[in-house]
């Protein structure tokens, strides 16, 4: 057992972590680690003694009377100070009797080879002076540490620290992770004795009450969790919220108080008078004196209470907010903000922050719905008059899991009579009615009642956002002709410039406004931090809402009439529009089948750069192509080919151009299996020179076989260009995976030139090989002095050697076949005679056949032989 040199206090010694014990030894501490070994001590037969090792000892120039340990965070609280401490060590295991242990040793400690370098970062330090005039100073007591973890790949995480400690009448919640922030100073109502702290609420006991307080750590937790919280997806109410007492109930004398998350201990003592009589001496009556004195009695009482579930403290801290919501608009949010965290708590299970968007358990359900209708009361009270932070009304809106009609309904008193005119007052439900509609994921849009009635709110308010809203995929169904109507009120020069001028003022005020003039809701902004004007220009506008236009009045007339509306659009002003607002692409297709009938090019350029912009990917510009209405599937194919080529030439991320590779390999060789189709916005030639990343040139012996003629191309010229892009992207540096490419292929007649192309790429040369001198002679010599143009690489060239033997020992009749293989044989003789000395080359020679065709070849590698 561990022997102290000192008593120790047993108030001022606390078993915090699993596992360890901190002391109090004067003004030393010291760390102990548990278990080391656990026997049967002489004194006690029924239970064991532990032994505890020492770990560490903290000398500190003050004595401490209450000390805590949570997590390598030290806590000491002394009459009128308090310290926290982070212990950083770097712990080394050794062995001793056969047992590892973990040993310590403090710098200042002068050891050869200390086993460690233990170091104390101050954290928070307090000194607390209130005797004044010579009274009696204000001790403070009540310690606690209360963590929040988070579990992350089995590995827990903390999240949040809180320290409290209390005064007779100030209790003080700090957060430790963020510098020892101040979070709340609480005020009690009498002299406190003692507090208990659980992870959502404050228990004080003074002479005769039992005080109850919210404590907001979970708020901290949750912004550590989630640093983009406050932005646009989620929010949480701010941890320095004002002070709220929750109750107060009378109790006869507490002592002493325990609290866990669900019950509190309370221990009160009552002291009654009683008059006490008895007699002295003998019993005679002559001889009786009785005595009467009175005397104090204690009674002690063990209180164990239940507190009350977060969901019923939640549904009383709403009905108070009903009263207040008219009186005093900010104590009901202050109300709200006390239920909300409550839940916050009550919801954090397994040590994982709520997700709005996570399925709750069904002993969750009622929880997870109050805490949707505290979110959808926070969007209510953010959305009225006057709110500072009415940016938020967005966030609580989602998280409540609302739509834009139930918005529209809890709003609907606010939208009615007299008060429209005020409407501009009302930021945050024009900001939630502005994302909402343009975040609408629904193919069919708004109905056309509700995308007007919109449109009017903001025809009232903020016109300049109108352009936004007409060119999003939710407005859709909204009347073309109040559409157009609306748009063309903003074409007015002068109004639009007025815009630009009030671009920077009113709604613009936190940096978090929309992309268009006067009216900035910027997405990203607020979450990246970042500030500075992001306006759109007034060109970039006046083209935007130009295309708008346009499209909104292709919705009703016929083909013939786009021409006429088009002619009034410089091409510039559609690629400016179209970059402006991908999604005008997708929701009016007029425009994208005018564009692919007439300007193809121009389509794909805009495709291209919106998707240099990150605004679109690959599949989403597939999409945009395949939902093109009115033109034909082989124009659609052709354009995303062009697509694919154009995004090659410019393109520097490896992954994506492994991805194009694969995918216009696949499209050229679908091509040739179909009939002829529309011809082509680039040639091999063009992708040769300008995507040397993608695209190779095609070698000679490649051309040999291509020339050979094979039944693939058909003749067509369109099948020819197919073709011989696909054998300059297996000729390019990025065509080494394309082995897929060979088992499609096996369904195509006349599929030599690919094949071998494919097994090129591949490396697999000995099949190519093989292939060639089946079926195209010609190109067998070529083909080797590409792939093998080296002195020293002689071993393919051996084996082609004899490999062609055979083939001519063989029943070869008379033609162009036979004789492009004799043209090679005397090739490969001829490498082999120049790479080869006369012996090596005599010991591969075939034993048959006549000498006299040989010896040249030998006599010629003696000559090169000895020359060397």
């Amino acid at each position: 057992m561990l022997q102290e040199q000192q008593s120790v206090d047993p108030a001022t010694t606390e078993n915090i972590e699993s596992g360890s014990v901190f002391e109090n030894v004067g003004n030393r501490q010291q760390k102990d680690e548990n278990p080391i070994k656990c026997n049967d001590g002489s004194l006690s037969k029924t239970l064991p003694d532990i032994d505890f090792e020492l770990a560490a000892s903290l000398h500190l120039v003050f004595s401490p009377c209450e000390v805590a340990l949570c997590e390598g965070y030290v806590a000491a609280l002394s009459k009128g100070q308090i310290h926290v401490f982070h212990l950083g060590c770097q712990r080394s295991e050794v062995k001793a009797n056969g047992v590892e242990r973990l040993t310590f040793d403090f710098p200042s400690h002068t050891k050869s080879d200390p086993d460690i370098s233990l170091t104390l970062n101050p954290v928070l330090s307090r000194t607390f002076i209130s005797g004044v005039g010579g009274k009696q100073t204000d001790n403070l007591h009540s310690l606690h540490l209360q963590p929040f973890y988070v579990e992350e790949n089995d590995h827990r995480r903390l999240v949040a620290l809180s320290c409290f400690f209390s005064q007779s009448r100030e209790g003080f919640l700090y957060d430790l992770l963020d510098g020892g922030r101040l979070l709340t100073r609480y005020t009690y109502a009498d002299n406190a004795k003692q507090a208990a702290l659980c992870p959502h609420l404050l228990f004080v006991i003074t002479s005769c009450t039992l005080e109850c307080y919210t404590i907001r750590g979970i708020a901290m937790a949750i912004r550590r969790v989630d640093p983009a919280v406050d932005g646009i997806n989620t929010a949480c109410p701010d941890p320095g919220l004002e002070v709220c007492s929750l109750r107060i109930q009378n109790f006869i004398g507490p002592q002493a108080i325990c609290a866990s998350s669900r019950n509190v201990l309370l221990l009160t003592r009552a002291d009654t008078a009683e008059t006490i009589s008895f007699t002295v001496g003998h019993t005679s009556p002559s001889r009786v004196a009785r005595i009467d004195n009175r005397a104090t009695i204690q009674s002690w009482n063990m209180y164990a209470l239940e507190l009350a579930p977060p969901l019923r403290l939640y549904h009383e801290l709403i009905e108070y907010m009903s009263q207040y919501k008219c009186v005093s608009p900010e104590s009901s949010m202050h109300l709200l903000s006390e239920g909300h965290l409550l839940l916050r708590v009550a919801l954090w299970r397994d040590n994982r922050p709520l997700s709005s968007s996570s399925d709750s358990r069904s002993d969750d359900a009622d929880l997870s719905a109050a805490f949707r209708d505290s979110c959808a009361h926070f969007g209510d009270l953010y959305c009225r008059h006057g709110v500072e932070d009415w940016y938020l009304a967005l966030p609580y809106y989602k998280m409540a899991g609302l739509h834009i009609a139930d918005i529209l309904t809890r709003n609907e008193s606010s939208l009615q009579g007299d008060e429209l005119t005020s409407l501009l007052l009302r930021k945050g439900l024009l900001h939630c009615l502005y994302h909402f509609t343009l975040q609408e994921s629904s193919t069919d849009g708004l109905q056309q009642d509700m995308a007007d009635f919109i449109l009017s709110l903001f025809e009232n308010s903020q016109p300049s956002a109108l352009v936004a809203l007409t060119a999003c995929p939710a407005m859709v169904q909204a009347s073309p002709d109040k559409v157009c109507r609306l748009l063309e009120s903003l074409w007015d020069d002068s109004k639009v410039d007025k815009a630009d001028a009030d671009a920077g003022k009113g709604l613009d005020a936190l940096s978090c406004g929309l992309k268009i003039p006067g009216f900035f809701f910027n997405d990203h902004l607020r979450d990246r931090g970042e500030s500075g004007d992001s306006r759109r220009s007034s060109k970039g506008t006046k083209a935007l809402l130009n295309l708008t236009l346009t499209c909104w009045k292709l919705k009703d007339m016929t083909l013939a009439g786009e021409e006429e509306i088009f002619l009034n659009l410089d091409q510039e002003q559609i690629i400016q529009g179209i970059l402006e607002e991908p999604r005008l692409l997708s929701c009016h297709t007029n425009l994208g089948h005018y564009l692919a009938i007439h300007f193809p090019k121009l389509l794909v350029r805009c495709l291209v750069e919106l998707h240099e912009k990150g605004s679109i990917n690959c599949d989403v510009a597939k999409d945009i192509l395949q939902g093109i209405i009115g033109v034909a599937d082989v124009l659609r194919d052709e354009l995303l080919v062009a697509f694919w080529e154009s995004l090659a030439r410019i393109c520097t991320s490896h992954a994506t151009i492994s991805l194009i590779t694969s995918l216009l390999a696949n499209m050229y060789l679908s091509h040739l299996q179909k009939p002829a189709s529309f011809p082509s916005l680039h040639t091999a030639q063009d992708l040769v020179g300008s995507c040397k990343e993608v695209f190779g040139i095609i070698p000679k012996w490649l051309g040999i076989v291509l020339a050979k003629g094979n039944s693939m191309s058909d003749g067509d010229p369109k099948h020819a260009e197919d073709l011989e892009k696909l054998l300059c992207l297996l000729c390019g540096p990025n065509a080494r995976t394309q082995r897929t490419i060979l088992a499609e292929d096996s369904k195509v007649e006349g599929k030599l030139v690919v094949q071998v192309a494919v097994l090129a790429a591949s490396g697999d040369l000995q099949e190519c090989r093989h292939l060639l001198a089946q079926h195209c002679p010609s190109a067998l010599i070529p083909f080797s002095q590409h792939h093998f143009p080296h002195s020293t690489q002689v071993s393919f060239w051996t084996e082609m050697l004899v490999e062609l033997c055979r083939m001519l020992q063989g029943d070869v009749p008379e033609g162009p076949r036979k004789e492009a293989l004799l043209k090679a044989l005397q090739g490969t003789l001829d490498v082999l005679s120049q790479r080869l000395d006369p012996l090596t080359l005599l010991q591969i020679l075939p034993d048959e056949g006549r000498a006299a065709y040989f010896l040249p070849y030998l006599l010629s590698s003696c000559q090169n032989h000895y020359q060397a």
